[in-house]
């Protein structure tokens, strides 16, 4: 994004913006917690917003939501855990996915950000 300038000049318009991560093995792990914080930012256009931030998880094989945040903030979320092995088997193939999108002709501001995004084991007997 560019700093400065008004908000909507550097927002995600018409579409999606998607990060994926780097190949993981989570398999070394007995129990691993994802953690990370969010930010999203939804407002103005031709309606009520109607974007979201997703997290998914893949293991090569399947691909899960985590989290899906619809409503709009200015400000940092509290950060957000998930026990990864009560979601998706895990494999040596793991990849985390997060995306925004603005969709086409809603004329919406959508800004979103990922940070602090932690894999830690839970029980490391």
């Amino acid at each position: 994004t560019g700093n400065g300038g008004n908000g909507g000049d550097n927002d995600v318009d018409n579409g999606f913006t998607t990060l994926t991560s780097p190949v993981m093995d989570l398999t070394t792990y007995n129990e691993p917690i994802l953690t990370y914080q969010t930010f999203f930012f939804n407002a103005g256009g031709f309606g009520n917003p109607n974007d979201a931030l997703e997290i998914r998880l893949s293991n090569g094989i399947e691909e899960v939501l985590l989290e899906t945040i619809d409503q709009s903030a200015s400000e940092w979320n509290a950060p957000t855990e998930f026990i990864l092995s009560l979601w998706i088997d895990l494999t040596p193939n793991m990849r985390l996915i997060v995306e925004t999108s603005d969709l086409p002709n809603s004329g919406n501001i959508v800004e979103a950000a990922f940070d602090a995004f932690r894999i830690i084991e839970g029980d490391p007997t």
